[in-house]
């Protein structure tokens, strides 16, 4: 029987104004680098590092696998939403480009997809699929997940066992640099239990 932690850490306050950002490969600000050091304190063990291949995560993720002279790993399933050709358009000109079409995605994200964009549902499945490979393949004892506010949610919904409606999507906020951190037990039949704790 084993206890193991992950830290799931979303990206700092990256460039650009407003926008749908998605796989849009932004680069991180010295402020989002900031706030990820703040939320990373140096008493935090950190055993192993998996990170999105976007700028706004592996600039840090790089920096800090560096610094604690731990292994790091770029899985591209980390990375966020995929919205198509909607994908890093400010907020102002996608609702005055596609008014009806953006409400529609707001209102029914499972039933509508922007255009050339991944399917929620896809989605879904590639966060579920990225987190059994995670905690089947790392056996460290703290692992920290440099990911996206859209992975973070997705893997709420599912460990948390929400419907499939955009109530959820509404209802958690993630600041830039937040950090959730997740305890698995692994009991002596091998099945797994994770908790989602919300202290610091």
């Amino acid at each position: 029987m084993t206890t193991r932690h992950f830290y799931l850490l979303r990206h700092g306050l990256p460039e650009g104004a407003q926008c749908l950002r998605g796989k849009t490969d932004f680069a991180l600000t010295s402020q989002g680098f900031a706030q990820m050091q703040a939320a990373i304190s140096s008493g935090l063990a950190i055993d192993a590092i998996y990170t999105s291949p976007l700028m706004r995560c592996t600039t840090f993720a790089m920096a800090l696998a560096k610094q604690r002279g731990c292994p790091l790993e770029t899985l591209d399933s980390l990375a966020e939403m995929d919205f198509g050709d909607w994908d890093g358009m400010a907020f102002d000109e996608l609702y005055e480009q596609f008014p009806d079409e953006l409400e529609r995605f707001w209102r029914d994200p499972w039933g509508t997809t922007p255009p050339n964009g991944e399917k929620l549902s896809d989605f879904d499945l590639r966060v579920a699929n990225t987190w059994r490979t995670i905690t089947n393949s790392s056996d460290a004892e703290n692992t920290l997940i440099v990911t996206h506010s859209g992975f973070i949610k997705q893997l709420l919904r599912q460990l948390l066992q929400m419907p499939k409606n955009a109530l959820y999507l509404q209802r958690i906020s993630l600041n830039y640099a937040a950090k959730i951190h997740i305890s698995v037990f692994t009991d002596e039949h091998g099945k797994t239990w994770p908790t989602i704790q919300w202290s610091s």
